[in-house]
C-alpha cells in the first residue's frame, strides 16, 4: 500500500508542477508581449488603452499567480508526506 500512495502522490507532485510551470509560463509571456507592444508602439500610452490593458491585464496575471501559489503550497506538502510513509 505504501508504494501505491507514494504513486499517487508523485502523480500529484508532477500535477502541481505543471501547473506552477504553465503559470510562469504564461505570466511571462504575457509580460514580453506587453514590453513588446510598448516597443513597437502597437500600445500607446493614452487613458482608455492602459485602462483596458490593466484590467485585461489583471484577468491574466491574477489566476496565473493564484494558480502558481497554490501549486507550491501543495509541492512544499508533497515531500513531506511521502518522507513521512517511509
Amino acid at each position: 500500500m505504501s508504494l501505491a500512495r507514494k504513486n499517487i502522490l508523485d502523480l500529484e507532485f508532477q500535477k502541481h508542477l505543471n501547473i506552477a510551470s504553465t503559470a510562469i509560463i504564461i505570466f511571462y509571456t504575457y509580460l514580453i508581449a506587453i514590453g513588446v507592444g510598448f516597443v513597437t508602439k502597437q500600445i500607446t500610452f493614452d487613458n482608455r488603452s492602459l485602462v483596458f490593458l490593466s484590467l485585461f491585464s489583471t484577468f491574466i496575471i491574477g489566476p496565473s499567480v493564484v494558480s502558481f501559489l497554490r501549486a507550491r503550497k501543495q509541492l512544499k506538502k508533497i515531500p513531506r508526506i511521502i518522507t513521512a510513509l517511509d
